[in-house]
């Protein structure tokens, strides 16, 4: 492995150096399986990712090794303990090493993105379990309040009555003040026109806080022609966190959908930014799906340009066909 640096040797021999009594190796840590998803678990993976990076995995080329020998490498290392990595002269052993480490960072960042999503996935479920939690504990209370507007419906709707004795035939019904604190207690428990849950998700901001920037900050990701919106978005709270940017003033939101727009952004154009944060995750989750974000050093998120090998003549054939797309490149590419 002549093309590793002595300060990258250092750092390999270091990783299967011997531990302490009771103390892992840091291959070991690099190795561990992620444990069931939690913010600490992720959190984890992230550590792994960012020393999987100072070691500089990510600028190793492999290329020149067949893929099936560099994966068949890999798993010899994952089966092997530190102390038998040890015993192998040094080509040997950094050879198996990268190639581990290879693999480690592309599983590591797969992982990490299933995590980030299952974590969202598990807000958004207790978001709307909170919500209806909530109509449940209420339902004596909407119960009365339909009664109630049932009986002045009815008295509306009866002919019978002049439209100068209605007032008077309501409030034989119900008195003025209790109408008042009906309809005050109705402002409270009215639900968003569209139903939204925003409100109970907005609840959930600070746990999402606990992953939320170190995930944007330390995955290396990439964004596609239809995903730009939402990478303006990503972009400026990277800033924010870093403190480039300063204050939380005219953010990015073309990202949010527009049904939700009226939730998130109030009728001065203030936006909420708890809610539009929480809003760039989920819509993060939905682009990595789609394939309109996508992560470097990842197999399950990678572009499609590393699944498909396009020749020369490939692109131009593509161009005859499709005069109307300028960068045949960039189309393969996203």
């Amino acid at each position: 492995m002549g093309h590793l640096t002595d300060e990258q040797k250092k750092g390999l021999d270091t990783l299967i150096a011997p531990a302490g009594l009771g103390e892992t190796t840091p291959l070991q840590f690099l190795k561990e399986p992620p444990s069931k998803a939690s913010a600490k678990s992720l959190l984890t993976l992230l550590d792994k990712i960012e020393r999987l990076r100072a070691l500089g995995v990510e600028t190793l080329d492999l290329s020149a090794l067949n893929p099936n020998r560099r994966r068949a490498f890999a798993r010899e290392a994952q089966r092997l303990f530190p102390i038998d990595l040890r015993r192998f002269k040094p080509a040997h052993r950094y050879a198996l090493l990268v190639c581990l480490l290879s693999e480690l960072l592309l599983a590591t960042n797969d992982q990490a993105v299933e995590t980030h999503e299952q974590l969202m996935q598990e807000t958004d479920n207790r978001s709307r379990g909170r919500r209806n939690a909530d109509v449940i504990k209420r339902g004596e209370t909407l119960n009365t309040h339909v009664r109630l507007l049932h009986q002045i419906g009815q008295t509306l709707l009866n002919d019978a009555i002049k439209d100068s004795d209605l007032r008077p035939a309501i409030f034989k019904i119900v008195s003025r003040t209790k109408l008042a604190e009906t309809v005050k207690e109705c402002e409270l428990l009215a639900q968003p026109d569209d139903y939204n849950y925003l409100a109970y998700l907005a609840r959930s901001y600070n746990y999402i806080r606990q992953f939320g920037p170190r995930f944007l900050t330390t995955l290396t990701l990439r964004s596609t022609e239809s995903s730009e919106t939402l990478f303006k978005a990503v972009d400026y709270l990277r800033q924010l966190e870093s403190g480039q940017q300063t204050g939380f003033a005219q953010p990015p939101t073309d990202f949010i959908p527009y049904k939700l727009r009226k939730s998130i952004i109030d009728a001065e154009g203030q936006v909420n930014r708890k809610l539009w944060e929480i809003m760039l995750h989920y819509q993060l989750v939905q682009s990595l799906k789609a394939g309109e974000v996508w992560v470097e050093h990842s197999i399950e998120h990678a572009p499609l340009s590393h699944d498909i090998q396009v020749t020369g003549a490939t692109k131009i054939a593509f161009l005859q066909r499709n005069p109307h797309l300028k960068d045949a490149d960039q189309f393969f590419r996203d």
